[in-house]
């Protein structure tokens, strides 16, 4: 089955992908056009893949019933929050956003804090290592271990 003949049929649209090139205004109003009338598109993928003009247009004149997203595509200018956001979706009752959260998962936390346990692990590890060592090599050669600063 085709994308085309996929938004043809769906009730429910989800986005699940990285924004490249490819995917920049992947949704636009030609792609709307061909989607079901009163079809509801979700977001949680990357801002920008989404034309967020053409999905207000969908949403006002009742082409798309509902647009919920994760992500916007201007979230963040200058490392942080643009005072002069504006997007035209906010005006719309048919939209939600959520914070960009979609990371900020159980198993998103477990997962990012198990791999960093494993580093802490594998640090300590090659320091044991060269400190038990009995043939030590010279000071230029030893892995970078940090111990703290007696006062």
């Amino acid at each position: 089955m085709s994308i085309d003949e996929v938004l043809k049929i769906s009730d429910l649209v989800t986005i699940h992908m990285p924004l490249t090139p490819e995917t920049k205004n992947l949704s636009n109003a030609k792609s709307i056009a061909r989607m079901k009338d009163d079809a509801v598109v979700l977001n949680m993928a990357r801002g920008g893949i989404v034309n967020e003009e053409d999905m207000y247009e969908a949403l006002k004149s009742g082409k798309i019933g509902g647009y919920a997203s994760d992500v916007m595509e201007e979230e963040l200018v200058d490392e942080g929050l643009d005072t002069k956001f504006h997007s035209p979706l906010i005006e719309c009752d048919n939209f939600i956003s959520s914070p960009h959260l979609g990371a900020q998962t159980v198993d998103a936390s477990r997962d990012i804090g198990g791999y960093i346990i494993q580093k802490v692990k594998d640090a300590l590890d090659l320091c044991a290592k060269y400190r038990h060592n009995q043939h030590r090599p010279s000071p230029s050669h030893r892995a970078p271990c940090y111990r703290p600063q007696r006062r």
